[in-house]
């Protein structure tokens, strides 16, 4: 019972402690203040934890009794403040219009805090043992509960899947830039983000560990709350409208492509089955950022569809060849880049909507 006391003081007291620290800066960002807020929640939720383990669970106390209840409110405090926080670390026109209406995620909680609060009330004002205040403690028992197995459960999974969507979506920008500060903060959205999900997982299992098990759990919040405070402190957000700024410039983009276009012709690189970007961005005097971006954006492919294109092509034209009739389409798949047979076959037909095999007859009947 101690070591518990002891580590839920700590966290209670780091959480808490690194809310203030952050939301003091000197740098007034609004993802510090978001930040600060994920913390305080979370703080918050440890406190109320930790009360009933100092005073017991017995205890009847009405300040004892409304903490208790805050507590299933803060739980639905926890999942929107983390998104937002994610948002807040990307700063554009999406992120300013999710955080204009921040408040909106909070409905949920503000419910519970509503019906908690006049249940309270009213039960102190209501004769135990009788029909309405049976009643009354019925309600706010089931809605207390529904929110913690149902609700929140529901917020979890819709937070985490578009906090990553977030993730993937803002990702695009690295190929834009070679900012050093913006792949790092995209590295602690990712972290933050799927150690929020291990954290949640943690819990809602909780229950089914040994004391022993709980400790260790308790044991890895502590190093939860740790992580977040070492490396949230050192991130900063970033703006994808000024990251757009520095992607190519259009002479540069299309002397990429120009180069691109005449390498492929002359040299053909493609029937090389090692090729890769970062071998081709060499050749091309490029890094493989700026290649991709010119890939996507000029030819509205990836690099893998860029160069099987190429190589279909070059295949068609041997496949058509009566010189070439010898040559088994395994042969035909290795003379133009291609490692296997099969994804020779996956490739043509996703090309040409046939198979090699049957494109080379088709020709050879008419």
């Amino acid at each position: 019972m101690e070591v518990k006391i002891v580590i839920l003081g700590i966290l209670s007291l780091l959480c808490c402690g690194g809310a203030i620290f952050i939301y003091n800066k000197k740098e007034k960002l609004e993802s510090n203040r978001r930040f600060a807020i994920y913390l305080t929640v979370l703080g918050l939720i440890f406190v109320q934890t930790l009360l009933p383990s100092i005073f017991g669970t017995e205890n009847a106390h009405p300040i004892l009794v409304f903490c208790s209840l805050m507590f299933f409110v803060l739980s639905l405090l926890l999942p929107p403040s983390m998104y937002l926080y994610v948002v807040s670390l990307v700063k554009g026109e999406e992120s300013e219009k999710i955080l204009n209406n921040s408040g909106k995620h909070y409905y949920p909680a503000v419910a519970l805090l509503i019906i908690n609060i006049f249940s309270f009330i009213a039960l102190y004002n209501i004769e135990p043992d009788t029909q309405n205040y049976t009643l009354l403690d019925n309600i706010r028992t089931y809605a207390n509960l529904l929110a913690l197995a149902f609700v929140f459960l529901v917020q979890n999974v819709f937070y985490i899947y578009f906090s990553f969507k977030l993730f993937l979506k803002r990702k695009v920008v690295l190929k834009m830039t070679q900012d050093i500060n913006i792949n790092k903060t995209l590295q602690w959205m990712l972290m933050f983000i799927i150690s929020f999900a291990i954290v949640i997982f943690m819990i809602y299992f909780s229950q089914l560990l040994s004391p022993s098990g709980k400790i260790i759990m308790r044991i890895a919040l502590l190093i939860y709350v740790v992580f977040l405070l070492f490396f949230g402190n050192r991130n900063k957000e970033f703006n994808t409208e000024n990251a757009k700024d520095d992607k190519l410039d259009i002479e540069k983009r299309n002397e990429i492509s120009k180069n691109l276009v005449a390498l492929m012709k002359n040299e053909k690189p493609y029937l090389k089955n090692t090729l890769n970007i970062h071998s081709l961005s060499q050749e091309l005097n490029t890094n493989t950022k700026y290649l991709s971006y010119v890939i996507n954006e000029e030819f509205d492919k990836n690099f893998n569809s860029f160069i099987n294109h190429y190589r279909i092509e070059e295949s068609k034209e041997l496949l058509l060849d009566p010189d070439n009739h010898k040559y088994t389409i395994e042969t035909i798949a290795n003379m133009t880049g291609f490692k296997s047979k099969s994804s020779f076959n996956a490739s043509f037909k996703k090309f040409t909507d046939t198979t090699p095999s049957k494109f080379r007859n088709l020709n050879l009947k008419s």
